[in-house]
């Protein structure tokens, strides 16, 4: 099959590592992918992901989509701009499928299939999306969670049998593995942590949005347990470190800028995720993966991810006495952070493999084309 990605730009969110990791999958098992998009916006690790798609394989169609913050003139008119150099485009590559991961850009592949009788999809990665005039319905629709398939519903006006709900996955090459003591204890001494105290770890953006400042809050309450917090991720530094101060976490936190999550992941004893709001986040799934008992606040996808009080557990959004009784409860028992790490992995790795994504996707496509 030839399959066409479309976006509006590449940055460094899980919608960028999301159609890489697919396209990826797709590419190895003989099937062509292009991705069509403004390109990447000007940032170091955006540019060096975009450049990914070109090294694996994709074959790459770039359209006068802005990739700056701007006004809607702008914007609007950008996309007028991109309607005949797209339509010209997505013609010459012929593609089978088109796959729309930016609402907004799903005009083009409406116009498209329009003229030409075909079908296209449209992956809905976040709840919330804001109504637009070129946010065209697709033929089919995939819900990374449940509860985005019932907002697809509610409000967009899918039939239920339009809607694949299509969990995303990880490699589970990458992330499904058991680290030794020692190299634990390699991994800490290079990143000067302490060695005995048990790691709460989190992977993602420094901001309002992640929930950093719950999170903080929550372990500020925690005064019997002797801990260490880990961040890894970019954000704003005066905002983080007022926080820091804030709730007097100078001596037992470290903060690291955002890079492969993976060898943190070795080390971290609990992962928490106390975000506001979420799609189907892939740093807890990562986490649980490598084993990791999971804490997260109960927004979009939770209830997908974790079997509450089985294999990790799920707070209400903003409550930090529960999140801090949850952080507690877990850095104090040993035995109940390794079974619920082994059951997080067993439930990740048989569930949420990139895989297993991949198989239903290509699914999805052959029933379209049929």
């Amino acid at each position: 099959m030839k399959i066409l990605f479309i976006a509006r730009y590449i940055n460094t969110s899980g919608v960028s590592t999301h159609m890489l990791t697919v396209g990826k999958g797709l590419i190895s098992k003989g099937h062509k992918v292009a991705l069509m998009s403004g390109g990447p916006i000007k940032n170091a690790r955006a540019e060096k992901l975009f450049a990914e798609f070109d090294k694996n394989g994709f074959e790459i169609i770039q359209v006068p989509f802005l990739v700056e913050k701007t006004n809607k003139i702008k914007e609007g008119l950008s996309y007028l701009i991109s309607l005949p150099i797209g339509l010209k485009r997505i013609r010459e590559f012929n593609p089978d499928i088109i796959h729309v991961h930016w609402p907004v850009t799903s005009y083009l592949a409406k116009l498209y299939t329009k003229i030409t009788g075909k079908k296209f999809v449209t992956t809905y990665h976040t709840s919330g999306i804001p109504k637009h005039f070129l946010h065209r319905k697709a033929d089919y629709a995939i819900a990374i969670s449940s509860e985005l398939k019932r907002e697809l519903v509610n409000r967009f006006g899918y039939n239920k049998e339009q809607i694949k709900l299509i969990y995303n996955g990880i490699s589970k090459d990458k992330f499904n593995r058991k680290p030794s003591e020692g190299l634990k204890n390699n991994i800490k001494m290079q990143l000067n942590l302490p060695l005995e105290k048990p790691l709460l770890g989190f992977v993602g953006s420094l901001n309002k949005n992640k929930g950093i400042d719950i999170l903080l809050e929550a372990c500020s309450k925690i005064t019997n347990v002797d801990f260490h917090i880990v961040l890894v991720g970019d954000g704003d530094k005066n905002w983080l470190l007022n926080l820091i101060n804030k709730f007097r976490l100078d001596n037992k936190i470290s903060v690291y800028p955002f890079q492969d999550p993976v060898k943190f992941y070795s080390i971290f004893d609990v992962f928490v995720l106390p975000s506001r709001k979420e799609g189907f986040p892939l740093v807890s799934i990562e986490a649980m993966m490598m084993g990791i008992p999971t804490i997260r606040s109960n927004v979009e996808g939770a209830n997908d991810q974790i079997k509450h009080n089985i294999n990790g557990f799920i707070f209400k959004n903003e409550d930090v006495q529960e999140l801090s009784k949850y952080i507690r409860l877990l850095l104090q028992n040993n035995e109940l952070r390794k079974n619920m790490g082994q059951k997080a992995r067993l439930y990740a790795t048989n569930k949420f493999s990139a895989d297993i994504m991949i198989n239903k996707l290509i699914q999805l496509y052959k029933e379209i084309l049929e």
